[in-house]
């Protein structure tokens, strides 16, 4: 177990955060920590715990072509205790899809093969779809058009920003937890 101390800028940055919600978070006692000599202090160790007990996991499925952004999702939620599975092709998610639920999926409008429309219109006809989120680099596309016209609200513009991904787990996370309460300042 690690006693290692964090002050407020490595916290975030182990968190993957903007140092002001950090801050926010602790003043508001959301996050364990202490202030000593007027400034916030946190041991690793807690934080571990907290992310541990405070969040259930999801089930997450990334569907997107660029191998690396498929690690970096994985980088960054995995070791907050999700389960992220990856789909290169539309092809490759619906195998996925059909064999275990999943509570989120983050969905690219343009792959290989089978379109992003068409795998959400699979994922649309499941009895319990997850919740699915599109990052796509063209928010202008008539594909983004289409896809907001069958249903898809959540959009999220590549190139993002971890927190954007981070705050939209949570948003899930707290609606499976049924928790009113969000980690937004």
């Amino acid at each position: 177990m690690s006693n290692e101390i964090l002050t407020i800028r490595q916290l975030a940055e182990y968190l993957q955060i903007g140092p002001t919600t950090v801050y926010q978070l602790a003043n508001r006692g959301d996050l364990p920590g202490r202030k000593v000599g007027g400034m916030w202090r946190f041991k690793k160790s807690e934080i571990d715990a907290w992310i541990a007990q405070s969040s259930p996991s999801l089930d997450i499925l990334i569907i997107e072509d660029e191998q690396a952004l498929c690690g970096l999702f994985m980088k960054t939620l995995s070791p907050l205790g999700h389960r992220v599975f990856t789909a290169l092709r539309g092809e490759e998610a619906l195998p996925l899809l059909r064999a275990r639920p999943f509570d989120l999926v983050f969905l690219d409008l343009l792959l290989p093969g089978m379109s992003g429309i068409e795998v959400y219109r699979e994922i649309d006809r499941m009895p319990q779809p997850p919740e699915v989120i599109v990052i796509t680099s063209f928010a202008s596309s008539r594909l983004l058009v289409k896809a907001l016209d069958i249903g898809l609200l959540t959009v999220i513009q590549k190139p993002f920003q971890l927190e954007t991904i981070l705050e939209a787990v949570d948003k899930v996370t707290q609606m499976k937890a049924g928790s009113p309460r969000s980690l937004q300042p």
